[in-house]
This record gives structure tokens, sequence and C-alpha cells, in this order.
């Protein structure tokens, strides 16, 4: 029943099959079994990485990424492609998504920026969610039912997305066509899309051939076929229209794999308990081999993608955007506690392994005008295919490790007064210890996520954030300035939050990024200027532009920045106008 192949190769970033030679296959008619503990594709052949070594059975018990009472975790993944169930063993932590299936024979993915830009690399993901395959760890995809281009159909069987950009005049190149198609199918199996918003939920593929009117008038006239949403839970090909998540899909069977060959290893723990004891228990490696120090991750959108933009951040094993050796990561993707959602009368709690996509969802079902604010926001950080996948506790874990990261979601939850309960790690455990288990401390907080109160330490994990409710005469706006509207960082960004009550300010939170080299900055100053004043005074406004200026100055900015901050502070307070003249309106939407 299951399609077990041999995965030994390395990826072959971005290459063909017929570009790095032929798959090597175990000669087993009855086990075709696939083993990827080969080093990761990293844009190498299979000439540059070296051999793979497939660790042996009796080497498994002695092994340091099985922990006691562990020894019936899986070291293989099972997920589908294109309806066909695949087992893979052992696959290397440092083998991507992209780079399995192209050395497969899927090759309409396409190895583009590499980073999660351009989008030429979309697959979907559990029927509702388009990602980046070359963002994608393969050892993260076991439960996964992915579907590439080839899967939407091909010669005499096209899909009506492919159909209708060819009939559209979509694709000139052709280089980037594969990964629209499969991004409009996700879209379309979410259904309840406006045009509109159709077109703007494209934000994560470039073309640089058509000028994309062809590919959204496409785009558009698939409106008019019936919704692909109908019909997608419980069908053939296993998913829920709700949330993209596999129906009936069985609970995480917490993988645990080593390639020896790095001393490199992965684990899924299924509960936070088993989370936090990864993450503190000494990481010792037989024959005097380095240790293998824990490091979260979760989306590892950042961990490839931009970390290497900041210095390399996140630190081994993520330099330049690639794993290296000797490390163990500790996923966070199947904690129950980490992904939960919930909303009541007082606020709504998010898990930090939630995604960007599944907060937006969110905070814009709670019927609150300032989350609708904060959650028209969060669109613009990177696209849809990395909202997807990204989680937002790890865009603030990427922001407290490098402080010039203007973090857009540290603005918007700032803005809507948020606290994060954080698991802190008290003391470090020996590492020249034998024994399995660690002697480190932890305890729980809860933290406003307001700088300069926000902080993240080695060995802390963000259990969840705790957003409340807009309190009376609440007025919310975030903003931010980038090269472009979407998929693009930001040069200052903002959120900004006043509490008006009889005309005057009651309450203000003002937290800027991109003024500083040294982190987001809380216009202390400005903010204690608007206590207290009205709304409709010249006066409270020059005194409050004055005070954010200082503060601007103090923390480094330049002219320019300190400009685009005041302009955000002068929005904030016309919007905050109980009627103001309808042009102004206009421009403040």
């Amino acid at each position: 029943a299951d399609d077990e192949e041999d995965a030994t190769a390395p990826g072959d970033g971005g290459k063909s099959r017929s570009d790095v030679g032929p798959s090597r296959r175990r000669a087993s008619d009855a086990d075709d079994e696939e083993d990827a503990t080969a080093p990761g594709d990293g844009g190498k052949s299979r000439s540059d990485v070296g051999p793979t070594q497939r660790p042996s059975d009796a080497d498994d018990e002695e092994d340091a990424a099985t922990a006691p009472g562990d020894a019936a975790a899986p070291d293989s993944i099972v997920f589908t492609v294109n309806g066909t169930v695949h087992r893979v063993h052992a696959p290397s932590p440092t083998v991507t998504l992209l780079a399995w299936l192209r050395d497969r024979g899927h090759t309409a993915a396409k190895v583009g920026c590499g980073e999660g830009g351009c989008g030429a690399c979309t697959v979907v993901e559990n029927g509702t969610n388009a990602i980046n395959s070359c963002l994608r760890l393969l050892v993260q995809c076991d439960g996964a039912v992915i579907t590439t281009p080839e899967g939407l159909g091909g010669p005499g069987n096209y899909s009506e997305e492919q159909k209708a950009i060819a009939d559209g005049n979509g694709s000139q190149c052709g280089y980037c066509t594969p990964g629209w198609t499969t991004a409009l199918r996700a879209l379309r199996n979410r259904g309840g899309l406006s045009e509109a918003e159709l077109q703007k939920a494209l934000d994560g593929n470039i073309c640089r051939c058509t000028g994309y009117r062809p590919i959204l008038e496409a785009a558009g006239k698939l409106l008019d076929v019936e919704d692909c949403s109908n019909a997608r839970c419980g069908d053939a090909e296993g998913f829920c229209k709700h949330r993209g998540t596999p129906c009936g899909a069985a609970p995480s069977r917490g993988v645990r794999v080593l390639d020896r060959e790095r001393n490199l290893a992965y684990v899924e723990p299924t509960s936070l308990k088993a989370l936090l004891a990864e993450l503190d228990r000494p990481r010792l490696a037989r024959d005097a081999a380095p240790p293998r120090p824990a490091s979260l991750v979760g989306g590892a959108t950042a961990s490839i993608g931009v970390a290497k933009y900041y210095g390399d951040a996140l630190g081994a094993p993520w330099a330049g955007g690639l794993l290296g050796r000797d490390a163990t990561l500790v996923s966070t993707k199947s904690v129950p506690e980490l992904v939960r959602v919930s909303t009541d009368a007082a606020g709504l709690r998010v898990g930090g392994a939630v995604t960007i996509d599944a907060l937006i969802e969110a905070l814009e079902a709670g019927g609150d005008d300032g989350w609708r604010a904060a959650a028209a926001h969060l669109r613009r950080v990177a696209n849809t295919q990395v909202r997807n996948s990204a989680t937002w506790a790890g865009n603030l874990a990427l922001s407290a490790k490098a402080p010039a990261f203007a973090s857009d979601v540290l603005c918007v939850l700032a803005a809507v007064g948020a606290e994060a309960t954080v698991s802190q790690r008290l003391a470090t455990a020996s590492e020249a210890s034998t024994s399995r288990r660690s002697g480190a401390r932890r305890e729980t907080v809860r933290v406003a996520l307001r700088p300069p109160d926000w902080s993240l330490s080695d060995g802390d994990v963000v259990i969840e954030a705790f957003v409340p409710r807009s309190p009376p005469g609440a007025v919310v706006r975030c903003d931010k300035v980038a090269p472009r509207h979407a998929n693009a960082h930001a040069t200052v960004n903002g959120g900004l939050a006043l509490v008006v009550e009889g005309g005057a300010v009651a309450a203000s939170t003002l937290v800027f990024g991109g003024i500083s080299d040294g982190g987001m900055l809380r216009a202390k100053a400005c903010e204690a200027s608007l206590v207290g004043q009205p709304l409709a005074s010249d006066a409270a406004l020059q005194s409050a532009v004055a005070a954010l200026r200082i503060d601007c100055g103090r923390a480094g900015g330049d002219d320019g920045e300190t400009a685009l901050a005041v302009q955000m502070l002068y929005k904030l307070l016309l919007a905050a106008q109980p009627a103001p003249p309808p042009k102004v309106a206009a421009c403040l939407r």
C-alpha cells in the first residue's frame, strides 16, 4: 500500500534528475524503503556533499536522539504526494521538501530565490495551504498531504487553474507558472474570496514576464467556476477545508531522526512537558563527538529564509540559512499546548506554534476593531505562503535575537496590549554530566509584549499570547513604510494605540521599529505627553511631535526615520478624531 522509495541521495539544489544523475534505489522488490539520511540540498550536487551513511539498528539504542522511554518513537515519516503514500526512513534534517520532490521527478516546483520570496516552489499542503517547499524541511512533513503542480493535472486533464492561465496568456517563459497554479488551487479550496481578496492573497508569487495583469485576470475568471471548497471535506484527497488539516488525521507520532554524518537530530515532541525536557537535557554524543545543543524550530521560515540578513542571528546550526551540523532541532508543531486557539469574552489566547495566518483569522473573527486593525497589518507580513508556515512566536524570537529586525508582529501585539506566557530556563544543564536528564529549573512568567519589557533568552519557550479585548474608546492603528506593500521588511513600522475618554487621551502605547538598530522603540516621552491632553488641541499635537522627536533622537534615529514616525503619530491622532472630514477619513483607510 505504501510507496516506499530510496531517498539516500541529497537534494539537487534546483537541478533536475538528469542534472544530478539517477537516484540510487535499493534493489529489493519486496521492500523499496526510502532512506533520506543524506546531507541536505543546499544547492549542492551529490558529489559536493559526499556519501550517505544509514545508522545501523545496533547503534540506535545508544543514540542521543532517543530519550529514555521513547525507544518506540518512529524514525521515519509518512506523507502523501499527489495521492501516493511515501514512507521515508530517517530523513536528514538538512533535506528540504523541494529537494526531495525534484529528486523524484516532481520538477514543476522550481528553485527560485530559495528563501520564500518568489513562489516558484509553491505546493499545496493539506488542501488549503500554499507553502514554500524550499522552506519546509522534509522531516516536518510527517502526516502531510502534499499536492504539487503535477498533481493538479497534465496533458489531456489540465486543471481549471492551468487552463485559465494558459487561455488568458498568463504564461510567457513559464518558470513561475506552476507555482501560480498551486497557489490558486489552495486559495480556491479555501473558498469565499472576492476577486480583490484573491488578488491580494497572491502576494507570494512573482512573475517577471507578464506584468501580472493576464494572471490576475485569469484568477478572477476562476471565481465563476464551481467553488473548489464545496467538496473538499473528507474527499479522496483526505483533507478538510477548515484550517487545512487532514480529515481524521492521526495525532503526531513523535518522530525522532538522526543524521549521524552531520551529528544532527530532529525530534517532534507531542507534549509541552516533553518539549521542555528535550531542550533541557544534555546532548552528549558517543565516541567524543561534539554535543548537539537544542534549537527550537517552528516553520523554519526565518531560519532558512531571512535570518542570514541579520548577521546569522539565530546562530548555529542555521548559518547562511542552511543547516550545518552538531545540533538537535526540537519541533513545536505537534505540541497541543502550543497550537491552541481560543476566544472568549476576556480576549484571545493563541499558542506559540500557531501560524501567523491562523492568528490573522482569529483576530478577524473576534469582532473587535483593534483586533481587525492588527489583522490588517499582519497581512502585510511576508506573503501568503510564508504566513501559512511561519509562527508568530518564531517572528518574536528572531526579533529578540536580531534587534535590527523591525518585527511587524511585535508592533501589532504591543498595540493591542498583548501579554505572553513564557517558560524561562533558570539554570543551564551541565554538559559535563553523563546523565540523560537535565538539572535545569524553569518558571512560567507572564510578560507584556512591549519593549523594553519584552525579551527572550536561550532556552525560553513562548507558550501562548493573550490578546485582551479593546477597552471602550480604544483607537488602534498599525502602520508600515517598506519598499513594497507586502513581502518586504519594514523601513519603519509602528504599533500605535490610544484610549480616548471625554475627548481627551486617557492612555497611549507607541511602539516603533526601524528607528534604532538596538531594537524596537517604545516612545515613552511621547506617550506621557499625550495623556490628559484633548484630541482637538493643536498645542497637544505639537507637544507630542516634539516629544517623539526626542524619543527617536535618543534611540539614534535619523531625520528620515524620525519623519516617518511623526507621520504615523499624526495619522493616529487624525483617526482618533470623532468626525474627521470625509477626504481625510478616506486617506486613513
